[in-house]
Parts: structure tokens; sequence; C-alpha cells
């Protein structure tokens, strides 16, 4: 949100809360006293996909496979669900399923052990890989909701990766009418 707010200062810690209360570091029990500022939102909408770049995107491929010249844009949907969500067998949506075309990569598998908020790069790079997904293509990562993906999308950035997170995600595709495999 504050990426797309037009901030550019903003940093994730790589340690979850617990590891950092196991090493030893200061932990703070009553509220620091907040400086107020100003703060000018300048949108930045390279980093959030809406609906509509999700349908635009699945429309282009569509028509290419078909056979249609367009020129290609490829933009590559990474479904962060877990499996059963992605394959339809969850029972929690009333349009089970995954937007076709997408590639699945679990939002565990992004989520780093020991104390660490992402796993290595290398093994972040292995995982996208073996998910069809290079560091030079464009991604759009999705979840239900947008929370979920939004660690996908965090540990995409910090890698260099070229990605956008879909917030508005399955919940928002499958309520709009658009197919759903």
């Amino acid at each position: 949100v504050l990426e797309y707010l037009g901030r550019d200062d903003v940093h994730v810690m790589d340690i979850l809360y617990d590891a950092w209360k196991e090493q030893g570091r200061e932990v703070f029990y009553r509220p620091v006293a907040a400086e107020a500022r100003s703060f000018t939102p300048r949108l930045h909408p390279a980093v959030r996909a809406s609906l509509r770049d999700v349908a635009n995107s699945l429309d282009r491929t569509l028509r290419r496979a078909q056979g249609e010249r367009i020129p290609a844009v490829e933009v590559k949907l990474l479904d962060s669900r877990s499996v059963e969500e992605f394959r339809g067998e969850a029972g929690m949506d009333h349009r089970p399923g995954h937007i076709p075309g997408a590639v699945h990569l679990p939002h565990s598998e992004v989520a780093g052990g020991d104390g660490r908020l992402f796993v290595d790069v290398a093994v972040l790079h292995e995982r996208l890989a073996s998910a069809g997904i290079a560091p030079g293509d464009r991604t759009i990562v999705y979840c239900r909701s947008g929370v979920r993906a939004s660690l996908a999308y965090l540990a995409m950035r910090q890698a260099g990766y070229d990605v956008r997170l879909y917030d508005g995600s399955y919940a928002e595709w499958m309520d709009s009418g658009h197919p759903v495999a």
C-alpha cells in the first residue's frame, strides 16, 4: 500500500518477532511517540494490477493462442494459494478453481524458516523457475484476497522480479463472471 501511494522508502524486516526476541534484541512495550508529518500521495500504479489488467492479459493470451497476430506483452499469472484452492478442491469458493493460464506456487514456498520472513533468494529463484516464472518475466501474483500474495510480491520485488500484486485476487475474479479453470 505504501509503495502504491508513492513511498520509495519502504523496507521490510526479514526477521520474525519471536526470532527478534530470541536474539535478545530490544522490544518496546509502550507506544513510541510518532512525529506528525505531511504526506502527499503520488499513486504508483505499476505495483498494483486491477481486474481489468488481469482480464486484458488473459484475453491477449487467448487471442494469441487462437492464432491472432497481436504484439506479445506476456504477463504471467502466479496463484499463491494452497494446492487445494488452486485445484478447486478446498470448497471455500462458490466458483472453485483458478484464473485460466495461472501457474501455481503456494505462498508457504516463499516464506522463510528459522525466524526469517522470506526464503533465501537462490531458493526463491529455484522455486519460481519450477513454477515457470523467470527473473525477466512480467508477473502478476494473486491469492484469494491479496494477503498471502503480498508475501510473494514482497519476496519477488526484493529479488528483482518485475511483479505486480492483484489485490482483488481470486475473490474479485470469481465474482466478476470471468472464466475459471
